[in-house]
Order: structure tokens, then C-alpha cells, then sequence
């Protein structure tokens, strides 16, 4: 059965302009000269140090036309990072956050609800646009998921769609913390609740789905080719685990008996433990267990059975 999550995107703007192509290309931390039909391309967009300031899909409806879309970063933010490296390109910018909502869902009938719905499967890289609907592969789960981006007009009729048929009686509903219980045990992180301006995208394992290392010139490239080559972060976001209720507010420091070793950055409860991101330093990899009170006893574990979805091409090594 498929879950099924309805949300409001925080970024969908519309890029155009006779420059707006380059413009994209020189902002944007991967590659979005690719070829073949509609392409969906997901990436960051980084300080001049290798910050990451936000992250996003970018579409490419037409030559000079794009959509960006976030989960989590505000229009605002990206629209900030863009006018601030605007200097004498053409390039229009146009806010349509509030124009749209959008539907996520994952699990064993996902590519089956596809049918219900009367949608084509789309390709990975490249998305399906259909009556100012676009349809995409997801970042939600690890397992195959799908995005909807729907017109607000369309989507009182949309979700009655799914209410008005028995292929539908199985679906799950699922709450906020649902969705983010199963991007944690997927292990992808959320910008910018997990990896943000004060971090590098190499600390969440970002560099092989969001980074292009052989494109030219853009934002924060010298930095990435420098770790790329290096291949060494001083920190690593780690997946952790408790049983309880989660009492803190994040993000929150973690401790190893008195010192600070890091961050809980997000976490989701299902009632009785929660699971989180915990952006660590390398050294508390062997740790028994973590705290959130200095010198209280080990509540807070590294979950070393789970491995991060996006892995890198190469070794890495950590520095204490």
C-alpha cells in the first residue's frame, strides 16, 4: 500500500530569460546541461566557501525556462542567493510558491498508484508534465518514491481522486513525523534541518547526488574540488536512535560524558523511541552512547546498522 504525504513546497519559482541557462549553470552546484527529455536535476546552492545555503530540483520546461522546487528551503532564501549574483545577466525571477501544493508517496504500491492516478512512470533525471501537473522520482524514502506538483485549483479534486475509488482504501496517510521517520531511516538528509549554512554538503554525504565535479565554473566550486580531491571532512552526520519521547528542542548539542561532540540535528518519533541526524564529530564513531545532559548517563546510540543512501564513489577519511 502506498503512503501518501501532502505538503506545501517552500520554493517553486520560475526562472526565464536569455541569460537564465548560464545564469543556472554558474549558481548551481550539478550539472544542468543534460540531455534528454525534461530533465529534473537535484543540487545545492552553495556560499564561495562551499557552504550550503539551500538545496532544490531544478526543471527545465524549455531552453530559457526553468522550475525550481524545495521541500524545505524557503523561496526566499533561494530567490536572495540568485538576485545577489545577478549583475547585468537577463535573467526574470517569479515566486509561484503559493500557486501550488504538492503530494509525496512511497512504499510497495507506489509505481501501481501511479496507474490510479493515471500518470506515466517517469524516468530517473527527468520529470512528466501533464495539465500544469509535474510528476518526478522523490527524495523521500529510499525505496522508489514520487513528487507531484499540482496547481492549488487542481488539488481539492486531486485528493478527491483519491477518496472516490476501493484502489484507494489502503492508503496511509502520513503525518509530518511519518514523512521525516522515513527520510531518517533512509538516511537522506534535510536541508536545512540537517546540513545548513554553516555546513559543508561533504558532512551529509551529499557530494555524489548533488555535486558535478566535471562541470565548469560554479558557486563554491574551488572548495568542492579541493575536499573532492582531499577527500576529508572533519565531521559526518551519523544516524542515531533512542527509546523515549524526545524532550529536547533541536537542534540540540550531544555529549560524551562532558564534552561536546556534536549536534542532534533532526529527529521523529513513532510514540515510543525516535531516530535522528546527528552531525558528529569523526572521533565519536566508537562511542558507547551519547547524551544530552553533559555527564548524564548514555540514552542517545549510533545506529550501525543502517548505511547512508548516497555513498561515496571514493574512500573518505575523517579528521578528529
Amino acid at each position: 500500500m502506498p503512503t501518501i504525504y501532502e505538503f506545501q513546497p517552500t520554493a517553486w519559482i520560475r526562472v526565464t530569460g536569455e541569460d537564465a541557462p548560464t545564469f543556472l549553470q554558474s549558481q548551481f552546484s550539478n550539472e544542468l546541461q543534460q540531455t534528454g527529455p525534461n530533465p529534473v536535476v537535484y543540487g545545492l546552492w552553495l556560499t564561495r566557501k562551499g557552504k550550503t545555503c539551500a538545496d532544490s530540483f531544478i526543471f527545465r520546461r524549455a531552453e530559457k525556462e526553468f522550475l525550481v522546487f524545495s521541500y524545505f528551503c524557503p523561496a526566499a532564501t533561494i530567490i536572495d542567493k540568485m538576485e545577489a549574483n545577478l549583475i547585468a545577466d537577463e535573467v526574470e525571477l517569479e515566486n509561484l510558491t503559493s500557486t501550488v501544493t504538492g503530494i509525496s508517496w512511497w512504499g510497495d504500491e507506489a509505481k501501481s498508484f501511479l496507474n490510479h492516478l493515471g500518470l506515466n512512470e517517469p524516468l530517473a533525471g527527468s520529470f512528466i508534465e501533464a495539465d500544469g501537473k509535474y510528476l518526478m522520482r522523490g527524495r523521500r524514502s529510499e525505496s522508489v518514491n514520487y513528487d507531484l506538483i499540482v496547481p492549488k485549483d487542481q488539488t481539492e479534486a486531486l485528493i478527491s481522486q483519491f477518496d472516490a475509488s476501493d484502489a484507494t482504501a489502503k492508503v496511509i496517510r502520513a503525518s509530518d513525523d511519518e514523512l521525516h521517520w522515513e527520510r531518517l531511516k533512509s538516511r537522506i538528509p534535510a536541508i536545512p534541518h540537517d546540513i545548513g549554512p554553516d555546513d559543508l554538503p561533504q558532512e551529509g554525504e551529499l557530494e555524489d547526488d548533488a555535486i558535478s565535479f566535471d562541470k565548469g565554473c560554479f558557486l563554491g566550486q574551488e572548495v568542492m574540488a579541493r575536499l573532492h580531491s582531499m577527500g576529508r571532512v572533519q565531521r559526518k552526520i551519523f544516524p542515531v536512535y533512542s527509546e523515549g519521547p524526545l524532550i529536547s528542542t533541536l537542534p540540540c548539542d550531544l555529549f560524551d560524558q562532558k564534552n561536546i561532540v556534536g549536534q542532534l540535528r533532526s529527529a521523529a518519533s513513532d510514540g515510543k523511541s525516535w531516530i535522528g541526524h546527528a552531525l558528529l564529530k569523526d572521533r565519536s564513531r566508537d562511542t558507547s552512547g551519547l547524551s544530552l545532559i553533559a555527564n548524564d548517563a548514555p540514552r542517545v546510540y549510533i545506529d550501525r546498522s543502517r548505511r547512508s543512501k548516497v555513498q561515496s564513489k571514493k574512500s573518505v577519511d575523517f579528521l578528529c
